[in-house]
């Protein structure tokens, strides 16, 4: 596989898994709380470089970034045995997917385009009164579709299908924080 997408993943595994691995080597003997700070400043922000714009929509890529943070879970809570569930240790220790994160970061995204003040050059067409929304008079747009797998998996398209698939009460918040925040419970949960 060549896509530009695949070389970018690449490369963002292969430096994280050196950060990761610095980490482990030169903070092994340290209590757990100050590894998940390291990983938190160090590891994480490279995994979740430009997530918003770039989106992996292969499985085998998401997989390739997510396997990073689970080695990073092990090592922050010293569980390395193989039956241990590497969900009910990301959860113990409070760490989202990188997925949800990166749905968090791209409905944020899509907020700031919807509630801006300015109007804005982006071709987005609000959905018809025939939409299961408008009758509480909420904000929903209509899907855009494109010829490539790529396109429909990129940003904008992405953004729309999760925005319309928000609840009521999630798009209706008009406070940017409230919305994040009820964004991570809906995707915690």
């Amino acid at each position: 596989v060549s896509s530009p997408t695949y070389a970018h993943i690449t490369t963002i595994c292969a430096n994280t898994s050196k950060s990761l691995g610095y980490i482990r080597c030169n903070l092994c003997n340290c209590p757990s709380d100050i590894c998940k700070l390291a990983f938190l400043t160090f590891v994480r922000p490279q995994l979740e470089f430009a997530s918003p714009i770039w989106s992996p929509y292969h499985e085998y890529l998401i997989r390739m970034l997510e396997a990073i943070q689970n080695r990073a879970s092990r090592f922050i809570s010293r569980d390395y045995n193989y039956q241990s569930s590497i969900a009910r240790i990301k959860l113990n220790l409070s760490l989202q997917t990188l997925s949800s994160r990166h749905d968090t970061a791209l409905l944020s995204l899509f907020y700031i385009y919807v509630y801006q003040m300015k109007p804005s050059n982006l071709p987005l067409v609000r959905a018809p009164c025939t939409s299961r929304r408008l009758h509480n008079d909420v904000i929903s747009y209509n899907c855009i579709y494109g010829n490539t797998d790529a396109f429909n998996a990129s940003a904008l398209p992405q953004a729309i299908r999760l925005w319309n698939s928000l609840p009521n009460n999630t798009v209706a918040q008009t406070n940017k924080d409230k919305f994040r925040e009820l964004l991570i419970l809906q995707f915690s949960s």
